[in-house]
């Protein structure tokens, strides 16, 4: 049994060393120690429609140019043996969902493929990240892009001891996604209601990921910051936008049915709009107004939409942020 990388294609590979197929894998996939057909379908499907999902596949040739003469004597059959027993010996180590109660009545099903946007009666409530840190360095400084997933509805409190564990997790995550370089100190602010990752340095960089008790996700990053302003550059924070929604969306948190995104950028003063192939970095425009520039979480998407549409949600993020700089509010 082995936990490794799976290279998976549209073509069978029965090819000797030195073959053109081969040679192609060892250069661009020479970690993998399998390759099948069927895999990358089966995840992308199980992915887009927000299913936990398992592969696990039998080893029945060697890949080289045998496999006519492997499958002759049964390899594949004992290949696809080896395969269900290992998955019934998964099967029975998950505890039946056994439901309590009367079953309700069910909700229509939203299609997993199609972003549609549930208005709220009111906005939800958010910690922004001025709430998650109420005094300190982390209060002030650079303009900064924040995003959060707000649970909707907010039901399910995360366990203390699985915030604990959360700390480590949010750290390797910011590492290996490039959100935290390895040479940035990451310090690790918890208390009984919030867990944060955060980077801050003398040069002004500020970031950061945070979890919640009651399973809200935030993300925060500094806007680019090319002279003497900070800019809101809507086709850049659309994408960094589309970054932070699949960072908050791989945390391993508590199931939600829906989230209320929401965004906003404090410290605006010297916060300007425009294209960073544009900026003059030796000028810089003064705002009347310090109000933060904010993307309310005044409406719900599904879970499974945040995962499978960031770009579509990142992009009315950015012109809801557009927006709100035009048209200030003062206060929050």
């Amino acid at each position: 049994m082995h936990f490794k990388p799976i290279a998976a294609g549209d073509r069978v590979i029965n090819s000797p060393a030195g073959s053109s197929p081969r040679l192609f894998l060892d250069q661009n996939y020479n970690d993998a120690v399998a390759v099948d057909m069927e895999g990358a379908g089966f995840v992308s499907a199980a992915h887009k429609a927000a299913v936990p999902h398992l592969l696990v596949r039998g080893i029945s040739d060697w890949a080289d140019g045998t496999k006519q003469t492997t499958d002759g004597v049964g390899t594949q059959e004992s290949a696809a043996r080896n395969a269900a027993l290992f998955l019934a010996e998964v099967i029975a180590q998950i505890a039946p969902n056994v439901p309590s109660g009367p079953k309700l009545p069910s909700a229509p099903v939203q299609p997993v493929d199609e972003l549609i946007w549930h208005p709220l009666d009111r906005p939800v409530d958010v910690s922004w990240r001025k709430d998650l840190f109420s005094t300190g360095p982390h209060t002030n400084g650079p303009s900064l892009l924040e995003i959060h997933l707000v649970p909707v509805p907010s039901t399910v409190r995360v366990p203390a001891a699985r915030m604990r564990q959360l700390a480590s997790e949010l750290v390797d995550m910011g590492r290996s996604r490039g959100f935290f370089t390895n040479l940035e100190r990451v310090e690790v602010h918890d208390s009984a209601e919030m867990i944060a990752v955060t980077v801050t340095d003398p040069r002004g960089r500020s970031a950061g990921l945070a979890i919640t008790r009651s399973g809200q996700r935030s993300a925060w990053e500094p806007l680019p910051n090319p002279g003497l302003t900070y800019v809101l550059d809507e086709e850049h924070t659309r994408e960094r936008i589309t970054v932070l929604l699949a960072l908050l969306e791989s945390v391993d948190g508590p199931a939600t049915p829906s989230y209320a995104p929401a965004a906003t950028i404090e410290n605006t003063r010297l916060v300007t709009v425009e294209r960073l192939s544009e900026v003059n970095p030796n000028s810089a425009g003064l705002r009347t107004s310090d109000a933060p520039i904010v993307a309310e979480p005044e409406e719900a998407v599904t879970a499974a939409v945040v995962a499978s549409h960031g770009v579509q949600i990142a992009e009315e993020l950015a012109a809801r942020l557009i927006y709100s700089f035009r048209t200030p509010r003062r206060h929050r």
